[in-house]
């Protein structure tokens, strides 16, 4: 598997974050890590050694989402420790998806922070790139008339999404919706 996303257990332990990357991986490729890890009652050292043998076999990056579960858990430190020893004895790469308030805990972990580079996503300002990036958005379309984005919807997209990508394409998929839904097949400034 090139790369394996995980999602963070809603518990945020450490030892709950292991056995899901071994129960991924079980779905992926049809084996049976992680009921031999309940089976022997696995500490969290012996899942550490588990997963970095089954990373170092079968993975390239390991995407951890939902970050900020595990940046909030009691056990920090700890967990920082052991994320170095998987990042040592695997030799895989750790991508981490979560909030803003993950890059503080990252940053405050010295192990960590020299090991890692940020890409932040944040509001875009009302520039060129933003106009940009709505023309192309806007170009997506699933209506059975295509319309062409004008100054006006661009400026509306701005100011009811404060220049959130994710608001940006949310709005426009909607007017789709509505657009299909009520019958005018078209996008508009309206929609």
């Amino acid at each position: 598997i090139p790369f394996l996303a995980v999602q963070t257990p809603g518990d945020s332990s450490l030892k709950g974050l292991l056995m899901e990357i071994l129960r991924t991986v079980d779905v992926m490729l049809d084996t049976k890590y992680y009921q031999d890890a309940i089976r022997s009652r696995a500490t969290v050292d012996m899942l550490v050694g588990l997963v970095s043998q089954v990373s170092l076999n079968h993975l390239c990056v390991l995407i951890i989402d939902e970050a900020q579960n595990l940046v909030s858990a009691k056990n920090g430190q700890t967990l920082v420790n052991t994320l170095v020893q998987l990042i040592n004895n695997s030799g895989i790469s750790l991508c981490f998806v979560g909030t803003p308030e993950c890059s503080t805990f990252f940053e405050s972990a010295f192990q960590l922070a020299r090991r890692s580079v940020g890409l932040r996503y944040s509001a875009l300002a009302y520039d060129d790139y933003f106009c940009a990036l709505c023309k192309v958005l806007y170009s997506y379309q699933y209506t059975a008339r295509a319309s062409v984005i004008t100054e006006d919807i661009i400026s509306w997209l701005y100011l009811h999404s404060g220049g959130i990508t994710a608001i940006v394409v949310g709005l426009i998929h909607a007017a789709q919706e509505i657009a299909i839904l009520d019958g005018v097949e078209t996008l508009s400034l309206e929609m």
